[in-house]
């Protein structure tokens, strides 16, 4: 269970330079074709953290499209992580913990960020079986089963309300959409990171899907993804995924197409097709390739909304897969 705790750090006296914490927020605004990510990263080990606050226009394979992009690293890790402000500009409060924050951020050339996440449900705590019915008991069992090995060993996902407003280019930008945060801590040594995908779709404040799948980038359309977690708020209840059927069509190694069909633990279904409309690589670790991608989805009743897409690949997977057919070629 996620509690008031859980908004502050997580590591031990003395843990070494590869624990990390994290956490992710987003925004969009479709009619403009906006993607904004904010992302911290703390390796207390160190003492350092690094922040991002990237904001991408339309689609791309590669990261040519951003408009804005403040990516520091090596910064002074913060005394909480509950309430921290960072020399990029970046503020990131908790508010009424475990369920609201505050994001303000006053960067270069004028830009500035100043958003509201409001809950819209309790943490989703991967690992507490009282809300996940895909939880594993034991630390091992739990590391195979994340989708993100011991990068996972804490991990929640929380699905809110975020309005505010993005000042870019001398243009001020109004923010009115339902988004997911994530908070992770863990042991993430930046080789062998494990290849997965985090993505979510909301149609309002009264339904969303969220998962985390394992990924397998390389085999045939409709074998590429399997369940890890996951769930469905629908009208202000969340009921975790017990079932998910996922394709994604591709350019190159780009997902720009997804049908998903999910059954929940309540016996629902969300049936779902959606494609990419804004995003791009994102490089937050050398060690991986993702592709941050906002899809335009549309439930098979006609419903209209949007969500993130990370396909996050392994490089080290990507070597070794090189290799072999160099190897076999040779």
């Amino acid at each position: 269970m996620i509690t008031a705790r859980d908004m502050d750090f997580h590591h031990a006296a003395g843990v070494n330079h590869e624990w990390a914490e994290t956490n992710f927020f987003s925004f969009y605004i479709p009619e403009e074709r906006l993607l904004g990510t904010v992302y911290t990263v703390v390796r207390a080990g160190l003492g350092v953290c690094v922040s991002e606050f990237i904001v991408y226009r339309g689609l791309a394979t590669d990261r040519m499209n951003v408009v804005h992009y403040d990516v520091t690293e090596h910064l002074p890790m913060p005394k909480s992580y509950a309430d921290y402000a960072l020399p990029n500009g970046m503020h990131v409060k908790a508010i009424n913990a475990p369920r609201d924050y505050r994001i303000d951020y006053k960067g270069r050339n004028g830009t500035e960020l100043h958003i509201d996440y409001v809950d819209l449900m309790d943490p989703f705590d991967i690992h507490d079986a009282s809300q996940n019915a895909r939880a594993h008991g034991d630390a091992s069992a739990q590391a195979a089963g994340s989708g993100f090995g011991e990068g996972y060993k804490g991990h929640f996902d929380q699905t809110a309300h975020v309005t505010g407003e993005l000042k870019l280019g001398g243009k001020t930008y109004r923010i009115d959409c339902v988004d997911t945060m994530d908070h992770s801590w863990g042991p993430r040594p930046e080789h062998d990171m494990h290849t997965f995908c985090w993505m979510h779709a909301s149609f309002g404040k009264d339904l969303t899907v969220h998962m985390i799948l394992h990924f397998k980038p390389f085999a045939p359309r409709g074998s590429q993804y399997e369940l890890a977690h996951g769930y469905v708020l629908r009208d202000g209840k969340v009921s975790p995924i017990v079932k998910a059927k996922v394709a994604s069509d591709r350019v190159g190694i780009l997902g720009v197409s997804m049908e998903v069909d999910v059954t929940d633990a309540s016996g629902g279904t969300v049936s779902m097709r959606g494609g990419g409309i804004a995003g791009g690589a994102w490089l937050c670790y050398l060690c991986l390739h993702i592709s941050n991608t906002l899809h335009q989805w549309t439930t098979s009743d006609g419903r209209t909304g949007y969500g993130v897409v990370q396909d996050i690949l392994s490089m080290d997977g990507i070597a070794q897969r090189n290799l072999e057919a160099m190897q076999a070629s040779s």
